[in-house]
């Protein structure tokens, strides 16, 4: 029953054209890319891979991590992010910095957007900065102290 209705809502969203995009741009760790097909299929995105990717799609890795939630979504594959950006021209898109001026929770996204992310070792490539019209946000992470943290070494006490 489930599945059924998972499947209806799909059908539904994808009639009226208004899933947010999740790009990412030479991902090259097969898990994360797994990782954020669940995130896709959980909150309803397209994920889209711009070329080269550093693993082959049908990667045992990725199969491990995304579950069986890869039927759930649309994957799609450009040769360069020029080409995505000719096939929706007119979506705007937040990508992920840290150098991004407001925080990831700022913006108000509509289902009409796209976020995203550059290969895991390098960020956003700098071609892609100047030649288009991005908005930079950053995600900061909290660190928490808590006591029930041993220290790693020797005690002196």
């Amino acid at each position: 029953m489930l599945d059924y209705c998972l499947s209806k809502f799909f059908l539904i969203m994808s009639q009226k054209n208004t899933f947010i995009h999740i790009i990412l741009i030479s991902p090259q760790i097969p898990q994360n890319t797994g990782n954020i097909i669940r995130l896709c299929a959980n909150i309803g995105a397209e994920l889209h891979l711009i070329k080269p990717l550093g693993f082959k799609l049908y990667d045992k890795k990725i199969k491990r991590a995304a579950l069986d939630y890869s039927d759930l979504i649309n994957i799609k594959t450009y040769s360069s992010f020029d080409e995505y950006v000719l096939k929706f021209p007119k979506r705007n898109i937040f990508a992920c910095c840290p150098s991004g001026r407001k925080i990831y929770t700022e913006p108000k996204y509509t289902p009409s957007d796209s976020i995203l992310f550059g290969p895991e070792e390098e960020g956003i490539p700098e071609n892609i900065r100047i030649k288009f019209q991005v908005h930079f946000f950053k995600i900061i992470i909290a660190f928490f102290i808590t006591t029930n943290v041993v220290p790693a070494g020797p005690r002196f006490f």
